[in-house]
């Protein structure tokens, strides 16, 4: 059934953008993505842009990074147009320092989705909070990786514009 807050926020929609008023799927782990390949396994975070979830394609067994634009992004066709240029930009990179994009796909429900390579292990800023200030040596040679990555990225046409250690 329907609570009286699900009925007020489709009442809220009525009037707004047609990608508004389309139901949103829920995800969640064991589920298969709409449309797609990759089941869901876990959940890994989620940011201003979206949600991001490991997954395994159903078919060949292969692990992704599966990105998830929020809803609004998918409403600005600018931002539509960029998502997909960056996809399409670091499918070419081939840097071992980026991650490779692999599968592209709009949902049903509008939103945008990005398979990626799954990269095990920690991110830099679980390593800092974990070990504290890292010697100098270490961190120019994190550093070093981090700054061939840009560097790639860079020469494919693609800036970076939200660089942190998580």
């Amino acid at each position: 059934g329907s609570s009286s807050s699900d009925k007020r926020a489709s009442a809220s929609l009525e009037g707004t953008d047609p990608l508004m008023r389309r139901e949103l799927l829920r995800l969640s782990p064991g589920q298969v993505i709409p449309g797609t390949s990759w089941r869901i396994t876990k959940w890994l975070g989620e940011g201003n842009m979206g949600v991001v979830y490991e997954a395994r394609h159903v078919e060949i067994d292969r692990r992704a990074a599966i990105k998830i634009v929020v809803a609004s992004y998918a409403e600005d066709p600018a931002a539509v147009e960029d998502f997909r240029r960056e996809a399409s930009a670091s499918a070419k990179i081939g840097s071992p320092n980026i991650v490779d994009v692999f599968d592209f796909a709009v949902l049903k429900d509008g939103r945008l989705m990005m398979a990626m390579e799954f990269v095990s292990g920690r991110s830099l800023h679980d390593i800092l909070v974990a070990e504290g200030p890292l010697p100098p040596a270490r961190l120019i040679g994190l550093f070093r990786q981090v700054c061939k990555g840009l560097q790639a990225a860079h020469a494919a046409g693609l800036v970076h514009r939200d660089i942190k250690p998580e």
